[in-house]
């Protein structure tokens, strides 16, 4: 039965937080190069996707608001 779950699932809490750590270092860099509204945002909010770091990582995604609906 277990080879029917994702890998992830079955990771303790600090490789789970790890992996979701990496996962989303990926997604700020692939938007920060191939986006240009979001390499706009980051730039105006001074991040850059390598500031990325556990808690400082947490604390940006948490407090930086990259898009609103008036502007999407």
């Amino acid at each position: 039965m277990t080879d029917l779950l994702d890998a992830a699932e079955l990771l303790g809490r600090e490789e789970l937080g790890a992996l979701q750590l990496e996962r989303l270092r990926r997604t700020l860099r692939h938007a920060y190069e191939n986006v240009p509204f979001y390499r706009d945002a980051f730039d105006k909010a001074g991040l850059r996707p390598e500031d990325c770091r556990a808690s400082a990582c947490e604390r940006a995604t948490t407090s930086a608001q990259v898009s609103t609906s008036r502007s999407v």
